[in-house]
């Protein structure tokens, strides 16, 4: 490993046109694994499900949400088995997201049982997902995304 001075200016050399974050190995490893191994556990985890469907006819149905969540599963499937599996289980601290994301699918499974439950618990991930300053905006741009996407589509 070179000196973080020296690993800082290669980085530099590599990426000029990106905005470098300096973090400790840790936290860089445990913010990748969130920015990189949970959405394509998450994706992978959707593909699973839907697979088997009728996927021609959930197109026809589908709406905003479902259309930018189906192509990004497809994009991620279509990429090569070894990359996305390292990925998803290489990083010190994927598996542990993975983790989480059962525990939290669990939790849902639970509080949909319940209307009470489930205002809760959904008000609680209004408020967390609230904290971030770009939340407010996050609809739009799903819709944006969305309407790209069907744009793009009309011209195949």
């Amino acid at each position: 490993m070179k000196e973080p001075d020296e690993e800082w200016e290669l980085a530099r050399q590599l990426f000029p046109n990106v905005k470098l974050t300096p973090s400790v190995p840790s936290t860089h490893d445990r913010c990748m694994a969130t920015l990189l191994s949970l959405p394509y556990m998450m994706n992978l985890a959707f593909a699973s499900v839907v697979g088997s469907m009728d996927m021609p006819l959930l197109r026809k149905l589908a709406g905003p949400t479902y259309a930018v969540q189906i192509a990004l599963s497809q994009s991620v499937v279509q990429e090569e088995p070894s990359l996305v599996r390292e990925l998803v289980s290489r990083n010190r601290f994927s598996i542990e997201l993975m983790e989480s994301l059962k525990k939290a699918l669990i939790e849902l499974q639970r509080a949909s049982e319940n209307c009470e439950n489930f205002k809760e618990l959904h008000r609680g991930l209004q408020k967390s997902m609230g904290a971030d300053p770009d939340y407010v905006t996050a609809d739009t741009r799903r819709y944006r995304v969305f309407k790209a996407m069907m744009d793009r589509n009309t011209l195949d």
